[in-house]
């Protein structure tokens, strides 16, 4: 780790780092600033609220993402859903696969993870934790991006779910993965 950067670096650094640790509730109004749509995967039988103009796509390794517009500042955001059999992972936790992201993100440039806590999901307590790490803009620009990673337990699955993005635009947004994740819901 390249430590010579100066105090300026270090203040910079330190406050990324806070504004991306509070995660914390924001007004209801903040994240119904514009029209919802709810998004229904059946399969699983969970479902949860976007922004109407904003993308729902399934990935090639079968994960859900979703996107603000192409060509805005949101477009930079991703929320990922994945979807992990807990036949699978025998014996494992929610705790247990939140730990299993965390090593993952551990291995991204920079990275700084701060200790794990709970936030409510699908009118449950889940683990989570938020950390912030260097990676490239959709433009190809190196940026700091924090991350905000749950994992649930329901049924036969663990359901990871991440909110990710620079850290300017991950906190513009932040209403809107507040508004997706208090809008999770399963059947």
């Amino acid at each position: 780790m390249h430590t010579n950067d100066g105090p300026r670096t270090l203040v910079i650094g330190l406050a990324l780092l806070t504004a991306a640790f509070l995660w914390f509730p924001l007004p209801l109004e903040a994240g119904r600033a514009q029209e919802y749509t709810r998004f229904r995967e059946l399969q699983f039988g969970f479902s949860f609220e976007v922004p109407s103009n904003w993308n729902i796509t399934l990935t090639p390794k079968k994960d859900y993402m979703v996107e603000g517009p192409k060509g805005s500042d949101a477009f930079e955001i991703s929320v990922v859903i994945q979807i992990v059999q807990k036949s699978q992972n025998p014996g494992s936790s929610a705790s247990a696969q939140l730990e299993s992201a965390r090593k993952l993100l551990m291995a991204a440039p920079e990275a700084v993870i701060k200790p794990q806590g709970t936030i409510t999901v699908a009118a449950r307590e889940v683990p989570c934790f938020v950390a912030v790490y260097k990676a490239s803009t959709s433009q190809g620009s190196a940026a700091v991006f924090s991350h905000l990673q749950v994992v649930i337990d329901q049924g036969d699955y663990y359901y990871w779910v991440s909110y990710s993005g620079p850290g300017p635009v991950y906190d513009k947004y932040r209403p809107v993965a507040q508004h997706l994740l208090n809008s999770f819901q399963f059947k």
